[in-house]
């Protein structure tokens, strides 16, 4: 199913980087860091030693998803999928 689907096992955890969000969506990186700078999609900073990393919580996607599902659904993902992710 994961590989039908285009999908993988990290993807079931309760939260994304920009990146791997970017990557389920089939979207690039920058339109996910678009979509926090337009306040659209929340993430929270979580220090790791030096780095700072931008992480997106799977309840704040889901609010995301109820919000604005049609400019994430079209010809780049199917429903089936995002209901998966």
């Amino acid at each position: 199913m994961l590989r039908r689907l285009g999908a993988n096992g990290r993807m079931g955890q309760d939260w994304f980087t920009k990146y791997t969000l970017a990557e389920a969506l089939h979207v690039r990186a920058e339109e996910v860091q678009k979509w926090i700078d337009q306040g659209r999609l929340k993430c929270r900073i979580v220090q790791t030693g030096i780095l700072k990393k931008e992480i997106l919580d799977a309840a704040d996607f889901c609010e995301f998803c109820k919000l604005r599902r049609t400019e994430i659904v079209g010809r780049r993902l199917n429903s089936d999928r995002l209901n998966f992710v």
